[in-house]
């Protein structure tokens, strides 16, 4: 992860696929090797990574949160929406894809269904400061 922070995304894929040898079927490798082909955008590799990281583990909260927004950044919506969805359903503890799937709604002018998520991440958290932030903006 440290490789990744600093921009070093060569040496932090090498890093990656050598503990991938040893450590064939950890979902958390696959899913910061899908992160670090994202940063180095190659989606389709990243893609593949994320849904590998799925495979081993269905109810990866951060790898389908990954997932969800490297579909966003492909244009794929509907797709984007089903990875948000999928994964506030498995962790609804977990406030990211909240947060990503309210953003998505609002650039897609969907502003009433990304206040229901802002206000289901509330529901959740109810002191979340960006929650509130992002949803008193939306009620103006």
């Amino acid at each position: 992860k440290l490789y990744r922070r600093q921009g070093r995304l060569d040496e932090a894929q090498k890093v990656l696929e050598q503990a991938l040898k040893v450590k064939a079927d950890d979902a958390d490798l696959y899913d910061s090797l899908g992160t670090v082909f994202a940063q180095a955008n190659d989606l389709p590799k990243a893609e593949g990574y994320l849904q590998r990281a799925l495979k081993i583990r269905p109810e990866f909260p951060e790898a389908r949160n990954n997932l969800g927004l490297l579909y966003t950044i492909l244009g794929n919506t509907q797709k984007a929406i089903a990875q948000f969805q999928e994964c506030i359903r498995v962790a609804p503890d977990f406030d990211q894809p909240y947060l990503n799937l309210a953003n998505l709604y609002y650039q897609t002018n969907q502003k009433a269904k990304a206040q229901a998520i802002l206000r289901a991440l509330l529901e959740q958290h109810p002191d979340h400061p960006l929650a509130k932030k992002q949803l008193e903006a939306l009620s103006q």
